[in-house]
């Protein structure tokens, strides 16, 4: 179990390592149109690594998401307490 933990702490370390910051010159935030299915807050807790992560997003003229932000918290283990900065961009043919 502890072999486990150690695993999945150092993939979460890599994971970090490889997080590069990015600029995005993207559009202003738009109010989506009706209730949009993306998730503000998660929250894993259990064995292994626990976190909380809060997400913000920004969406299109259409309402579709273009830029979803993150602040991952990691709540347990050696690194309990670091802040991860999250991007996710998206992108849409139309």
């Amino acid at each position: 179990m502890k072999a486990k933990h150690l695993l999945l702490v150092a993939q979460v370390i890599l994971m970090l390592s490889c997080h590069k910051e990015t600029t995005h010159p993207g559009p202003s935030p738009v109010t989506p149109p009706a209730p949009v299915n993306n998730a503000r807050r998660n929250v894993r807790t259990g064995d292994g690594l626990n976190y909380e992560t809060d997400y913000t997003y920004t969406y299109d003229a259409k309402g579709r998401p273009l830029v979803k932000t993150g602040d991952l918290k990691l709540t347990n283990g050696a690194s309990r307490g670091q802040h991860v900065e999250l991007l996710t961009t998206f992108s849409y043919y139309d």
